[in-house]
């Protein structure tokens, strides 16, 4: 059997595997901030994906195996984006490097990196344990196990969409039935001030 790498299997697949493993396996702690923060200026909220910091280590684990070492400013350029600045022309905005630097401090306490001149590398540990992840998606593509991961999860959105339709549609269902009750009360007649007085002269 040849010997399988990361350049054998999607980055997709293998990055989703790496942030599995480091959350569940490697016991790897998200910082308090990642709750909260965002991943750059060019983003206009945080991530709504929950194990988003795992998913970024993961990435910075492949980059720096596939590009060579790198430094916290090459990375903040990769990962960065054009911001929306309104009427004027859009700008490129670097990445958050707070976020960066603390993946990159995580790995190196894992003993997946170390430091370089230009910054940090992939150590020979990080590079078996890339092979290793490398190997667990090839076998999980061989047996067909993303296809019907990916084929579940659809059929999750479905119904998740199908479930806010349904609330949508009560919640429409409410407010008429609201709106209803409130112009039964306003078509109900009320006396006019100018008949009570012609009564009140009639009695007189």
């Amino acid at each position: 059997m040849p010997r399988i790498t990361v350049f054998d299997v999607p980055a997709q697949y293998l990055i989703e595997e790496i942030a599995r493993d480091l959350k569940e396996n490697q016991k790897l702690k998200q910082p308090e901030f990642a709750m909260f923060v965002k991943t750059g200026a060019h983003r206009q909220r945080p991530p709504q994906q929950k194990d988003w910091w795992y998913v970024r280590c993961a990435s910075i684990l492949r980059r720096l195996y596939v590009d060579g070492p790198h430094g916290v400013e090459r990375l903040r350029t990769y990962y960065g984006g054009r911001k929306d600045r309104g009427t004027e022309p859009e700008k490129f905005v670097k990445a958050s490097g707070k976020v960066i630097r603390s993946c990159l401090q995580a790995l190196e306490g894992l003993g997946f990196l170390e430091k370089h001149p230009k910054g940090r590398k992939v150590s020979p540990k990080g590079e078996s344990y890339l092979t290793k992840i490398s190997k667990l998606v090839h076998s999980k593509l061989e047996k067909g196990e993303y296809q019907k991961e990916a084929e579940r999860r659809k059929l999750e959105r479905m119904k998740r969409l199908q479930e806010m339709q349904k609330e949508k549609e009560k919640l429409k269902e409410t407010v008429l039935a609201a709106k209803g009750t409130q112009r039964k009360k306003k078509g109900k007649k009320k006396e006019k001030p100018k008949e009570k007085k012609k009564k009140e002269k009639k009695k007189k």
